[in-house]
């Protein structure tokens, strides 16, 4: 069960690592959301200094957002902010900008802490450039920061449900399978395979020779009474007497479903009284018929009442 649910570990890192609070998790959203609104104004319109400039001081207040979460998070090691701003308390390297930023970790951590849009407006091309990548480079630094901690737990998690995944194919197919198995064993059981048959009438064309059931024309049926045949049927005969519990019966495929309606499942010993075990009323294209187990010699599919009998297959089983 734990190479499963992985309670155990989860526990484990549970107690080595502290969770964030929900003051740190909203500091760390507000952080992604304004990310995200200073990279589509960034990239929305060509450049443009004041579409840089309201993206730059976005993605400043995005890492401030993030450098908050941080320090709200006891196990990150930066003190809280009751303290004060959090940039000071920020290690040096995280301030190292990024190529084709800021010149030194100085000047970026100077952006971050006194930055602002009216400061960003008035620097030129080169210099809003700079800041605006150095400024993104800080903001995703420090939420991978305290995403970082997070990664063990969310990586059990993942495992768990990958496992959890595999637990419910398996045993899906354990069940598919278990399936097939009994299906295959149903159809090994035949009791129809092979034996004659007889019908209260015949169309006259079309259909199979008894007891045949595949034809080599490809009609949607094996057999066809008479049209209007007073009480039409079709009669198997099991050579000797077996118990039978399952009749399955598919209905002709190209038209005429209905006609098969209603259509009852007799039984007989001694080919003279009969007893109705099943009985279908509702349209079907397959219908499996279950009862108690009777002995039969003869089986009888029967529309009792004038119309005409087609079916595509019938199979009986013990």
């Amino acid at each position: 069960m734990e190479w499963f649910w992985r309670e155990a570990a989860l526990a484990k890192l549970r107690r080595q690592t502290s969770q964030a609070g929900e003051r740190a998790q909203s500091f760390a959203r507000r952080a992604r959301v304004t990310a995200d609104e200073a990279n589509v104004t960034h990239t929305s319109e060509p450049w443009e200094p004041l579409r840089e400039a309201i993206a730059s001081e976005l993605y400043r207040q995005s890492a401030y957002w993030a450098a908050c979460a941080l320090s709200e998070d006891p196990s990150s090691g930066i003190p809280s902010t009751d303290a004060g701003p959090p940039w000071e308390a920020l290690e040096d390297r995280l301030f190292n900008p990024p190529e084709g930023g800021v010149a030194t970790p100085d000047a970026l951590r100077q952006l971050a802490r006194t930055g602002s849009f009216t400061y960003f407006a008035e620097l030129s091309r080169d210099e809003l450039r700079r800041a605006r990548l150095s400024l993104r480079w800080l903001a995703r630094a420090l939420l991978a920061r305290f995403d970082e901690r997070l990664a063990p737990l969310k990586a059990i998690r993942a495992q768990r449900y990958r496992r959890l995944g595999l637990l419910v194919v398996l045993l899906l197919g354990a069940a598919l399978g278990a399936t097939w198995v009994r299906e295959v064993r149903l159809r090994r059981t035949e009791l129809s395979a092979g034996k004659s048959w007889r019908l209260s009438s015949s169309y006259g064309t079309g259909g199979c020779t008894s007891p045949e059931q595949k034809c080599p024309e490809n009609t949607g049926f094996f057999f066809h009474t008479r049209v209007n045949d007073h009480n039409p049927w079709i009669e198997f005969d099991l050579a000797t007497p077996q118990q039978v519990s399952i009749v399955e019966v598919e209905n002709r495929q190209d038209c005429c479903f209905e006609r098969a309606l209603p259509l009852a499942v007799e039984i007989s010993r001694d080919h003279k009284s009969w007893q109705e075990v099943a009985r279908r009323d509702a349209d079907f294209s397959t219908w499996r018929a279950s009862f108690d187990a009777v002995q039969a010699r003869w089986v009888r599919l029967r529309i009792p009442q004038p119309g005409t009998l087609h079916l595509h297959a019938v199979r009986i089983y013990p």
